[in-house]
């Protein structure tokens, strides 16, 4: 009896350290797959392996990090330090992110799958020779007694330091939509988009009240506003009035910006034009200016 239950634990012992054997190698390469996906998901084990600083003629710079992945960034600088223009690329050179930074703040956002190809596969294209003329703008919002109200409604809770008109009417956005969240090259990049905020008219029409700030964009005709594409089409038809001379120009979406940044005066922001726009709105061409977008909306996001 004694040697019976010496021999059934000795072949217990075998079998555990067979199995023991051949699990070894089975949990090391799941270990090292593991190991290798927390890796890759792992932000911080991107860091930067050089830097090159390219100056300009005219006092800009440029500073090009490479990193541990592959990718490379492009930071332009101009000659006061201020960042004007950050451009991402992964290891193939192929665009991941880019963003336009203007004078007060705001930032205009492309993407590879904003491109013109990409939005005219989605449905979220308008050829601007086929735009439908828009019809007259209103005189004015609602009654002022719920100007008012809204104005107390939309009061964010933080102090302002960059917006056109203290004290006047805003359709301020208390809740942006974080629309995307863009992981490149180490970093985080949180988009945030506006509501189809303001006064709703017949046909799909909103009037919305804000700051119009500019920018120097990929072109001179520039067109940024800050909806999700989904809401504000590409080529949209745009009427904006600057309320401080009464101007007003009709022109086309074709950026998208500023970014609604949460807590911040960004939130203010209802549109970013072109240099040339801005110097067509206000008389100067870099400007922050109180006034007004009359537009076509594909459909209201509340």
């Amino acid at each position: 009896m004694q040697i019976k239950k010496m021999t059934n634990c000795k072949i217990l012992k075998a079998t555990i350290l067979i199995l023991f054997l051949l699990l070894v190698p089975i949990l090391y390469k799941l270990n090292i797959v593991v190991a290798e996906s927390r890796s890759e998901n792992n932000k911080s084990d991107i860091v930067i392996l050089k830097t090159e600083v390219i100056p300009s003629q005219n006092g800009d710079k440029i500073r090009k990090n490479y990193f541990s992945n592959g990718g490379y960034e492009e930071i332009c600088i101009d000659k006061n330090g201020k960042t004007k223009k950050w451009v991402s690329y992964d290891k193939n050179g192929n665009l991941l992110i880019e963003i336009i930074y203007d004078d007060y703040g705001g930032e205009i956002i492309h993407l590879p799958d904003w491109s013109v190809e990409s939005l005219k596969e989605k449905g979220l294209y308008i050829d601007p020779s086929q735009n439908k003329s828009l019809s007259d703008e209103p005189d004015d919002v609602k009654i002022e007694s719920q100007i008012q109200q809204n104005k107390k409604e939309q009061s964010p809770d933080f102090s302002t330091s960059a917006i056109a008109n203290p004290g006047a009417y805003y359709d301020v956005e208390t809740n942006p939509i974080l629309y995307r969240i863009e992981y490149v090259n180490g970093k985080e990049v949180k988009i945030y988009a506006r509501h189809t905020l303001g006064s709703k008219h017949d046909d799909n029409y909103l009037l919305t009240y804000g700051d119009i700030s500019s920018y120097q964009g990929t072109s001179s005709k520039n067109v940024a506003l800050p909806y999700r594409w989904e809401d504000v089409s590409y080529g949209t038809k745009v009427e904006v009035r600057n309320l401080q001379n009464n101007k007003k120009l009709v022109l086309y979406r074709n950026d998208f910006g500023p970014n609604q940044i949460p807590n911040t005066d960004l939130v203010y922001r209802i549109m970013d034009i072109s240099y040339n726009y801005m110097k067509e709105l206000s008389g100067q061409e870099n400007n922050l200016v109180y006034g007004r977008t009359w537009l076509q909306v594909k459909q209201f996001f509340n």
